[in-house]
């Protein structure tokens, strides 16, 4: 698992501190770099669900790349503009 998860989180840029914190109590920082480097043998069940939430996160960073590629293609400026005018025209009250 050590060299596995190590490299997987690397290549998708998982931190130990996203990692931890999307994993909550039970996978503290220390206890995951630890398992990392070999010095800890984690249950088969904990290995699978630290992976998944490796590969889970890398999927949300790969959605929220294109989202942010996609915004840029789109005029920023004109979207705000419309805001900034819509928010200063007078509100009609029924």
């Amino acid at each position: 698992m050590a060299i596995t998860l190590k490299e997987r989180r690397r290549k998708l840029g998982v931190s130990l501190d996203e990692l931890s914190a999307a994993l909550g109590p039970g996978f503290s920082r220390a206890r995951l770099s630890v398992a990392e480097r070999g010095l800890i043998q984690l249950p088969e069940s904990e290995q699978e669900i630290i992976l998944a939430a490796v590969e889970r996160i890398g999927e949300i960073r790969a959605i929220h790349r294109e989202m942010v590629q996609s915004a840029s293609s789109v005029d920023l400026v004109s979207i705000c503009a419309d805001l900034r005018q819509k928010a200063q025209a007078p509100q009609v009250v029924s």
